[in-house]
């Protein structure tokens, strides 16, 4: 049996973004440029329960993880700093060569692209890259990317935040 590699959201899911989400809330009148502004975005507060799933190193207490957010990758530095300012750490896991980075985001030029679109992409290639050796998990929030990934058939989802009150034994 594969261990889980946990591919874990950011928005609505590690950070509560209830004070931004407004502005992107209306299709006809989305303001992208000011949600992901560093002014509101600084604003953003740990998911508490979130919280209480990583040691005090930062690693996720369950298994490997990585982040995979639609966050344009310019917002980097301030999500790096919001990461590890709330004890959601980005170090290396032991022993794991894939992916890259450990914090995987929407390129710029990528801005108007549906979160949905960019997670199921960037899933089948983590798919490819990492062969059997991992389980792929998603912790989202959002149901569309929740339903669109659940399709792939080789994903298993957890609804964030209500994953978070399941415990230790318990998490999947």
């Amino acid at each position: 049996m594969s261990k889980p590699l946990y591919v874990i959201d950011i928005d609505g899911t590690l950070a509560d973004i209830s004070h931004r989400v407004h502005l992107v809330s209306n299709p006809q009148d989305q303001d992208w440029v000011t949600f992901f502004s560093w002014d509101m975005m600084c604003l953003d507060q740990p998911v508490k329960a979130a919280q209480a799933h990583f040691d005090g190193r930062g690693r996720f207490i369950h298994g490997a993880a990585i982040f995979l957010t639609a966050r344009i990758a310019s917002t980097r530095s301030t999500t790096t700093e919001f990461l590890i300012r709330n004890g959601f750490g980005l170090g290396r896991e032991p022993g794991m060569t894939f992916p890259k980075s450990k914090l995987i985001m929407k390129p710029d030029f990528m801005r108007k692209q549906r979160s949905t679109t960019f997670k199921v992409d960037v899933l089948k290639t983590l798919r490819v890259d990492i062969g059997s050796e991992f389980d792929l998990v998603l912790i989202e929030d959002y149901g569309e990317v929740r339903r669109a990934v659940d399709k792939l058939g080789f994903v298993r989802t957890l609804k964030a935040p209500d994953c978070w009150a399941l415990d230790g034994e318990s998490f999947p």
